[in-house]
């Protein structure tokens, strides 16, 4: 890859150590979108029609937030989302707001519960 080529065209200098922080960042994420697209593979086997009926009532959930309802409706917890999505208690607790925002949610009404019936 390119990234390689400029980290063994400057070995040894302060760049090349931030070539190779980027280079495992990029690893990362192409690791994570591998295992999400196994994950929905083996989801969509228990639960075919979850993200049809999503996207159709709520078209607009974004991809992250279309996840997000996924690990939800496996019932994972905040904690083991925020491992997954590499997100922090705060993006966790953002997330949720601006789902059951757009879901048009109100305070009493249990998003699990809700996503559950998808």
């Amino acid at each position: 890859s390119e990234v390689k080529k400029l980290i063994e065209k400057y070995v040894g200098l302060e760049l090349s150590h931030e070539l190779i922080k980027v280079k495992r960042i990029l690893e990362s994420e192409e690791n994570q979108t591998y295992n999400w697209e196994v994950f929905k593979i083996r989801f969509r086997e228990v639960h075919p029609d979850f993200f049809k009926k999503l996207q159709s009532e709520y078209p607009n959930l974004t991809k992250t937030e279309k996840k997000f309802c996924a690990y939800l409706r496996l019932h994972l917890s905040s904690s083991q989302i925020a491992q997954v999505l590499n997100i922090s208690k705060e993006g966790i607790r953002k997330n949720r707001y601006r789902i059951r925002k757009k879901m048009k949610l109100n305070s009493t009404s249990n998003l699990e519960d809700h996503i559950s019936n998808f």
